[in-house]
This record gives structure tokens, C-alpha cells and sequence, in this order.
């Protein structure tokens, strides 16, 4: 009767570890929200980091990002997407076990490309007399 009254309470005290949240998590919080266009729509597959750290998001379809694993503080982001300018939420404040909200809007700037020309010719030439030119493009973008 003992050895099954012991395995019962061990049995009990298995199940209740299960439900108890882990230390880690306590220790930590969260920062989300959504990111948006000055028109309100959301901004998909924008890169959201936080400023010094290594916690990083990108937004889904619906604009919406979670950074995990966010030690308690006061934090800055970074929030980059190519047509848009960089935006810097900062004062972000994470307490451990709960969220950070935020709703940054993004301004949009265009990406400016060069021309594009075409030509042809109704005359029959051979590949190596038609005239070509190469071009390579490039931009000033940096993710550092």
C-alpha cells in the first residue's frame, strides 16, 4: 500500500511540473504588434530587430511580428523594408512574462531604377552583330 501511495503522489507531482510555467520564461517578455503603411495597410516581410541585440522578426501577410526572448529593459527597434523608409520605435519597455505592444507606421520611398531600352530590328542579323551593352546594378542598401 505504500509503494502505491508513493507512486501515486509521484505520479501527482509529475503532472502538476508539467503545468508549472518554466523559470526562463518568467525572466523574459516579449515585444509585438503590427507594422503598417502611412494608407493603414499592414507591411509584410518587413525586417524588425531590436537595437543591440540579436532578437529579430520578419512580419507576416497581416503586418504582425513577435520578438521573443526579450530580457526585461528598455529597448529600441529597428523596423527596414526596401520600399520603405527605416523606422526607430524607441522606449520600448519589456517587463519579464508579458508583451510589448507597439504599432509602428512605415513612410514609403520609392526604390529608384534605371531605364530599361529595348530596341529591335527587321532586319535579319546574326547574334554576334546585333549591339549589346552590359550594365551592372547596384544600390547603397545595407543591413548593417
Amino acid at each position: 500500500m505504500t509503494k502505491q501511495l508513493a507512486r501515486v503522489a509521484l505520479l501527482l507531482a509529475l503532472v502538476g511540473l508539467a503545468f508549472v510555467p518554466s523559470a526562463h520564461a518568467q525572466q523574459v517578455g516579449r515585444i509585438s504588434g503590427a507594422v503598417t503603411a502611412q494608407d493603414g495597410q499592414p507591411v509584410a516581410g518587413a525586417f524588425v530587430g531590436v537595437v543591440g541585440r540579436r532578437n529579430t522578426a520578419l512580419t507576416g501577410r497581416d503586418g504582425r511580428f513577435v520578438i521573443a526572448n526579450v530580457p526585461p529593459g528598455t529597448y529600441a527597434l529597428r523596423i527596414v523594408h526596401i520600399s520603405y523608409k527605416e523606422a526607430i520605435v524607441r522606449e520600448i519597455t519589456v517587463v519579464a512574462g508579458r508583451d510589448a505592444a507597439v504599432a509602428p507606421t512605415l513612410v514609403e520611398q520609392p526604390v529608384p531604377l534605371d531605364a530599361i531600352v529595348a530596341s529591335a530590328s527587321r532586319q535579319a542579323q546574326k547574334i554576334t552583330q546585333a549591339p549589346s551593352k552590359k550594365s551592372r546594378a547596384s544600390t547603397s542598401f545595407r543591413w548593417a
